[in-house]
């Protein structure tokens, strides 16, 4: 069994308030659950309007797949969302 786990810390530059930053959040960690069923959640700077750090999660029996996953949301996040990834913490189990 392998476990994969991703940490993002984005910056929203468009975000002026929370309500917009809760916008997009929700947006990418709905849209990745849904289409990658990974365990998601905004796990910090929660009270900060342009920074957003969240954690995803997946759990595999092939260590290939779960790096396809995650790689795949970091390019689901770049390519489909204004905002730019400040750092990326990668970890397989």
């Amino acid at each position: 069994m392998f476990v994969g786990t991703l940490k993002l810390t984005l910056l929203i530059a468009g975000s002026r308030t929370l309500k917009d930053k809760r916008q997009v959040v929700r947006s990418i960690l709905d849209t990745v659950k849904a289409r990658r069923n990974m365990s998601t959640a905004e796990i910090g700077s929660l009270d900060n309007t342009s920074v957003a750090e969240l954690g995803f999660a997946t759990v595999g029996n092939q260590m290939q797949k779960v790096r396809e996953s995650i790689e795949w949301v970091i390019d689901f996040v770049e390519n489909n969302y204004e905002l730019e990834i400040i750092d990326k913490d990668i970890n397989i189990y």
